[in-house]
C-alpha cells in the first residue's frame, strides 16, 4: 500500500490523504467488498469516494 501511494504521489496531490491510503490498502487488498467498507467508516468517508481515488492510481 505504500508503494502504491509512492507511485502515485503526484495525482494524489491536495487529495484527503485519508481516502488515498484506504484506496491504496483496498488496492493492494486486491479489491475486497468487505474491506472496503470498513476502510470508508475508518476513513469517515464512502465507498464511492475510495473507489475514486482508487481510480486515479496506477497499479
Amino acid at each position: 500500500a505504500v508503494e502504491l501511494l509512492e507511485r502515485n504521489r503526484r495525482v494524489l496531490f491536495g487529495k484527503n490523504p485519508w481516502v488515498s491510503a484506504a484506496a491504496a490498502l483496498w488496492l493492494a487488498s486486491l479489491k475486497r467488498l468487505g474491506l472496503l467498507k470498513a476502510l470508508a467508516e475508518a476513513a469517515g468517508t464512502t465507498t464511492v469516494s475510495i473507489r475514486k481515488a482508487a481510480g486515479r492510481m496506477k497499479v
